[in-house]
């Protein structure tokens, strides 16, 4: 007979059917529009910088500034590169604190992708454009500041690929480029500035042993380029990386996804690099993490059903939230958020309807949402999961087997009241395989309203209610 695994989860009811967002606002400058980074402004507002493509013409990067309610104050097109070569668009940004802002990104040139960057005072007059180029397409992560200067997380597609940090001035000149010999390396998403000064990269590398394997990894340097440690986190499926935060205990929170079987996974990692917890959630498309103002954690994940969805966390891993906000596009893909000085939710990405985007008109979007707001789970979690039945329901308090059902392997399973409080947990002998189970609720649970819990392999877990009458 087989042990389950019970893992405490608590979860704070609430029956809003949508989060509390304080405002959505689309971009659509062209055919195909995405909002791929989002920055604060000193006067509270927003920086946010992406691509836009028209009708049969090459992709180009854009930049606006917004006020504090999303409202647009200026923003800025390329022209230099319009056109001229291929898919250009801007990666990331960052508030450069003079109420300007620099923005990173690539440029198709001749023969292979360059490195730009953009220099925008607080007026949205561009200042200069540079790029750097090399023997091979180049790519640009991640930009910090630090002190008067800028660091960037860069991909080399050379052979080994080859992840490096570039230092540059406020001229945009090259101070300094370190390789960081981290292996074969995919992907350098987050650069982010820790505790005791020096700076972590969040990417992926190539496993050494098996060449078919993605492994998470993140590293560390010093303000010069000087690589300090490297830590890699190996998994039986590939995940890519997100972002990274640094936790008030020294640790890092990351997000991750896994394309190939839409799995959205968020990590907690102590100041060792040890993992504490994760959790991972299905039928997604990427995601983002923050960490809320109340040292809560967030999730924000991009749906294939007309949503995004919040989730939020505890600091030891229990969801204390979720919730939808529906969105007029089948699909939606998130790409950066931040948290404001009020602790509200900035999140930026991508929306289009169909289920694949080749070819199909896309609309970049931007919201703000309330971090009260993921302090609930709402119906529309409880209930339309095709990967998870109970039935029968409503249930008769007299009879003694509920049956429940899921696609994925069932490894525990709770039973909690509208208030959290569990009620039952599974126990042996009740498993008739590992895909369905049987409990009896018989003297077990009054009339009223329950929501059941199932963990599966991955540590995915869904809920769905149930109502017990007499």
């Amino acid at each position: 007979m087989k042990s389950l695994l019970l893992i405490p989860f608590f979860y704070f009811i609430s029956f809003n059917l949508t989060a509390q967002y304080e405002w959505m606002k689309t971009y659509s400058y062209n055919l195909d529009n995405s909002i791929n980074s989002v920055d604060t402004t000193s006067d509270c507002g927003f920086f946010i910088a992406g691509g836009e493509q028209g009708q049969g013409a090459q992709g180009n990067y854009f930049v606006a500034k917004l006020d504090s309610n999303g409202n647009e104050i200026w923003h800025v097109i390329g022209t230099r590169f319009n056109g001229i070569y291929g898919d250009n668009g801007a990666s990331c940004i960052i508030n450069s604190g003079d109420g300007g802002c620099l923005v990173g990104g690539s440029l198709q040139t001749v023969n292979d992708f360059d490195l730009y960057f953009i220099r925008i005072d607080s007026t949205g007059n561009v200042l200069w454009e540079k790029t750097y180029g090399g023997m091979n397409d180049q790519y640009i992560g991640s930009i910090i500041k630090n002190g008067n200067n800028y660091l960037c997380t860069c991909i080399s597609l050379s052979n080994p690929l080859q992840k490096y940090l570039l230092a540059l001035d406020d001229q945009g000149d090259s101070l300094w480029s370190k390789d960081l010999n981290t292996g074969i390396s995919l992907f350098s998403s987050s650069l982010i500035k820790i505790i005791n000064g020096n700076i972590v990269s969040f990417g992926a590398i190539v496993d050494s042993v098996n060449n078919n394997l993605i492994n998470l990894s993140y590293s560390e340097i010093d303000t010069s380029g000087n690589l300090q440690q490297i830590k890699v986190f190996v998994d039986t499926l590939s995940f890519y990386p997100e972002t990274i935060n640094q936790t008030d205990d020294g640790g890092f929170l990351f997000s991750s996804y896994n394309s190939t079987n839409r799995i959205s996974k968020i990590t907690k990692v102590n100041f060792e690099g040890v993992i504490q917890w994760e959790r991972t959630f299905s039928n997604t498309k990427y995601c983002v993490s923050t960490i809320l103002n109340d040292n809560n954690y967030s999730l924000s994940v991009g749906t294939f059903n007309n949503s995004i969805n919040l989730i939020g966390f505890d600091s030891i891993g229990n969801i204390v939230g979720r919730d939808s906000i529906p969105i007029g596009y089948l699909q939606s893909v998130l790409f950066d958020n931040i948290t404001d000085r009020n602790g509200d939710l900035i999140i930026c990405g991508t929306m289009y309807d169909s289920n694949s985007c080749m070819g199909c008109p896309s609309v970049g979007i931007i919201l703000k949402i309330n971090s009260s707001s993921i302090n609930t789970i709402n119906e529309l979690f409880l209930s339309n999961n095709p990967e998870f039945k109970v039935f029968p329901n409503p249930v008769n308090a007299n009879i003694s087997d509920l049956t429940i059902e899921s696609s994925d392997l069932i490894n525990g399973i709770i039973i909690t009241d509208i208030t959290g409080n569990i009620i039952f947990q599974s126990e042996k002998n009740i498993i008739i395989n590992d895909f369905k189970f049987q409990l009896q609720i018989k003297n077990k649970l009054s009339v009223g309203i329950y929501f059941i819990i199932i963990v599966n392999k991955f540590g995915i877990n869904n809920c769905k209610k149930i109502i017990v009458y007499n």
